[in-house]
This record gives structure tokens, sequence and C-alpha cells, in this order.
């Protein structure tokens, strides 16, 4: 996200719990006294709802394949498009050009990963945040979710 940051000149809002610091000392922090990128700490829901509804686009390039972020629903729950990794669920929440983007990830050429997610965040205004929020609506409902989980759950009892 960084690296994107500065290709793009585009500021970069950093937010979230430092979980080790010395990483963050020696791979984040010379980035923030350059002026385009910018730590702006550990947020709550309150918070996070500014940024969201104030960002041109979310950057969530997550690695992790089992991975299911939440952060990505909140984005696009505010209409902000979101530029991901194409890996584990982030096709569940991201429909690509249509929400977002999903960038290919491989770990043996990260100057392609930058450079597809630089060209993703050129391109972020083909995304109507209208559709991001109408999207994550109709997928994410909390009633249907609930729904499906009480007729998994009726599913598995029968089944004794």
């Amino acid at each position: 996200a960084i690296e994107v940051a500065l290709k793009t000149g585009i500021p970069l809002k950093i937010g979230g719990k430092v979980m080790d610091q010395s990483f963050f000392d020696t791979e984040i922090r010379p980035y923030i006294e350059k002026g385009v990128i910018e730590y702006v700490g550990e947020l709550n829901d309150k918070q996070k709802k500014k940024y969201y509804v104030g960002a041109k686009a979310f950057l969530a390039p997550i690695r992790i394949g089992d991975c299911f972020s939440l952060t990505r629903i909140e984005a696009l729950s505010y209409g902000t498009p979101t530029i991901t990794l194409d890996i584990g669920s982030a096709r569940e929440a991201i429909k690509h050009g249509k929400t977002g983007y999903l960038v290919k990830y491989n770990s043996q050429n990260e100057e392609k990963v930058v450079s597809e997610m630089v060209e993703a965040v050129n391109n972020i205004g083909n995304i109507d945040p209208r559709f991001c929020r109408k999207d994550v609506e109709k997928k994410f409902d909390w009633k249907d979710i609930s729904d499906q989980y009480i007729q998994l759950y009726e599913n598995i009892l029968s089944r004794k």
C-alpha cells in the first residue's frame, strides 16, 4: 500500500493497532516522514467511518489466504471501492470492476503486483460508490446471514 501511494502520489492513511513496533519503526515510520503516508492510529468504528467515507479507495493488500477481512466489507458499506489481492475470501466481497479491483498476487513478482495495484487506483473512478453500497447490503444482510446459519444448524441437527 505504501509503494502504491508513493507511485500514485495519492495520500495514504494507515489505521490500526501496531502489532510489531520494531517492524513499524523500520518498515513504516521512514515513509511517514516523507509526507504522503500518515499513520492515524488505532481507530474505533466512528473514526473508521470518517476515513472510509472520505476515501477515494480502500487498499487491502491482504496476503493471508484464509482471511475474511471485515474491513473490506466495512469500506464497501460506506460506498468506498476496494482494491485487494485476489486470494482467500476476496471474491466473496469484491466484484472485480464493479465494487473494486482484485489484483493477482505473485510472491515472486511483487513489482508486478504493485504495478497492477497502481493501475487499479488509477481506474478507481470507474467504480460507482452507490453500487458498492448496494452490493454489500445484498450480500451481507444480517437477517439473510442469520437465516442461513439457522438453516445450516437445522440441517446438521436433522442428520442425527
